[in-house]
């Protein structure tokens, strides 16, 4: 993507919102489904990298078991 933010000199986040947005006119850009792809991608493995870490967190858990235990007495 850096190839992309520096070629149209716009950083992806905004690209992002501009074309999903139907902001941009792409004029059969192929370049600009490419890197909408690409961020795309980019966004659900943050997202599934933020779901693992926030299941397997021993502080997460740590949490929540006080949690449960305050609840509970």
């Amino acid at each position: 993507m850096p190839q992309f933010e520096k070629q149209y000199g716009l950083l992806s986040e905004y690209f992002f919102d501009a074309y999903s947005g139907g902001w941009l006119d792409d004029d059969g850009n192929l370049d600009f489904a490419e890197w909408a792809g690409y961020y795309k991608s980019k966004l659900d493995r943050l997202r599934r990298y933020r779901a693992l870490m926030f299941k397997e967190s021993p502080a997460i858990r740590n949490l929540n078991q006080m949690h449960i235990h305050e609840t509970v007495s």
